[in-house]
C-alpha cells in the first residue's frame, strides 16, 4: 500500500467559507481559495473605514506591519447581501506567483464571521451559470455541488483591479 505524503495530500485541499448571501436554489454560496492563496487566517483584525473608498473595500487592517485592504467579496461581485454585519476574522490572501511581479508585499483580507473549511476538492461538482445572481467577470468559475455553489473568485485580477 503506498501512502500519500502530507504534502500529496494537502495538494487536493482548499478552503471555502459560506457568503453572505442568500440562499441560491435552496443551496448555500461558497468562497474558494487554494491553500496556496491563504496567507493567513486572523481571529482579531481591527478593519478601520476608508473615506471615499470603493463600496466594495471595506476598510483597512494593519497586518503583520503592513497596511492592507479589507474587501468584501458579495459586493466585488455585485452578490445581494442578507447581512451587513461582519466579525473581525479576516482571510489574508496573497497573489499568485504569476501576478507577484511588483506586487510581492501586496495582500488582501476578506473579512467573515462565518466558518472557514478545509475540504477535498469535491468531484461530483458541475460547472454552472450564475444566471444573474452575481457578476462574474472576475471569477474563473462557478461550481455546484451536493452541499452547494462554490465561487472560485479571480483574485489575481481582483489585485490588479482599482484596489491594486
Amino acid at each position: 500500500m503506498i501512502k500519500e505524503s502530507p504534502k500529496e495530500i494537502l495538494k487536493h485541499k482548499v478552503l471555502i467559507h459560506p457568503a453572505m448571501t442568500s440562499q441560491i436554489n435552496g443551496k448555500q454560496i461558497y468562497f474558494l481559495f487554494s491553500l496556496y492563496q491563504v496567507e493567513d487566517i486572523q481571529g482579531e483584525l481591527k478593519v478601520y473605514d476608508v473615506p471615499f473608498s470603493v463600496p466594495f473595500v471595506e476598510g483597512i487592517t494593519v497586518w503583520r506591519d503592513m497596511a492592507i485592504p479589507v474587501i468584501s467579496l458579495e459586493r466585488y461581485l455585485g452578490m445581494e447581501l442578507t447581512e451587513i454585519r461582519y466579525g473581525r476574522r479576516c482571510i489574508v490572501i496573497r497573489p499568485t506567483l504569476q501576478s507577484m511581479e511588483g506586487s510581492i508585499d501586496m495582500r488582501i483580507a476578506i473579512r467573515t464571521e462565518r466558518e472557514i473549511k478545509m475540504v477535498s476538492i469535491p468531484d461530483s461538482s458541475e460547472q454552472v451559470a450564475p444566471n444573474g445572481w452575481m457578476n462574474h467577470h472576475h471569477v474563473k468559475g462557478v461550481f455546484e455541488w451536493e452541499e452547494g455553489f462554490i465561487v472560485v473568485p479571480e483574485m489575481d485580477q481582483i489585485f490588479h483591479s482599482e484596489i491594486g
